[in-house]
């Protein structure tokens, strides 16, 4: 792991992240099991200032691996634009906090007029990795919408959060990357290759009051954590 790397561990310790941002949430708007858990992980890193260890799935891997070929498939689509990946193009990657508990790492920035203090779009890179899911979102039957509603569900929340961590930013690019399988000697297509990307773009005006409601479940769940008191007893609240 680089040292950006460890820093930027550091500055997720006992915040409650974009990407997590669902662990917070369930179908009957009840604190359920998962949630719990999820504020129990929180609560350990505050208490020991530490992260648990870090996972290193396979989807992961070919995420991280891959990011900086998206980046540059969305360079060479739009070279009119200016693309900074977060992770790379800054002496550390970039990590937004707010006072409320809430933290984000966007995958990319985007400025129309050349780089100044805020971006003008955000990017989030999602590398495609199940074969059901490379199959329907780069099917050439099934209808753009809906393959535009179907990511939105899949990343709703972590889109809600970056809205919430970047008040001035309007619109969101979600990029669906087909990543490069090592495994795969068929797969020789180059990383710039069109048909490795697709992207849906999602407006603040978009979402609605959903942004309130995820804002007043990060509020509740930051001073739940401060407060000390038992988690198990957080629905009586």
């Amino acid at each position: 792991m680089t040292q950006k790397e460890l820093n930027w561990f550091r500055k997720r310790v006992g915040v409650i992240t974009a990407s997590e941002v669902d662990k917070l949430f369930s179908v009957s708007g009840k604190w359920i099991e998962g949630n719990i858990t999820y504020l129990y992980q929180k609560q350990y890193e505050r208490a020991y200032n530490e992260p648990l260890c870090p996972k290193s799935a396979r989807s992961l891997t070919l995420g991280t691996e891959n990011e900086p070929y998206a980046i540059a498939w969305m360079r060479n689509k739009y070279p009119e634009l200016v693309i900074k990946h977060c992770s790379v193009d800054y002496d550390e990657i970039i990590f937004v906090k707010n006072d409320w508990g809430l933290g984000g790492s966007p995958d990319g920035f985007i400025f129309i007029n050349g780089e100044k203090e805020i971006p003008d779009k955000l990017l989030e890179i999602k590398c495609v990795v199940g074969d059901k899911q490379i199959c329907r979102y780069f099917s050439n039957t099934l209808p753009y919408e809906k393959k535009r509603i179907e990511a939105f569900e899949e990343h709703k929340y972590q889109l809600y959060a970056q809205f919430l961590l970047f008040p001035e930013v309007e619109e969101i690019i979600l990029l669906k990357y087909r990543p490069q399988f090592d495994e795969n000697p068929f797969d020789m297509l180059d990383v710039l290759d069109e048909s490795r990307g697709i992207e849906f773009a999602y407006t603040r005006k978009e979402m609605g009051d959903m942004l309130q409601v995820v804002e007043d479940r990060v509020r509740f769940a930051d001073e739940y954590l401060k407060s000390g008191q038992d988690l198990e007893m957080i629905n009586k609240k």
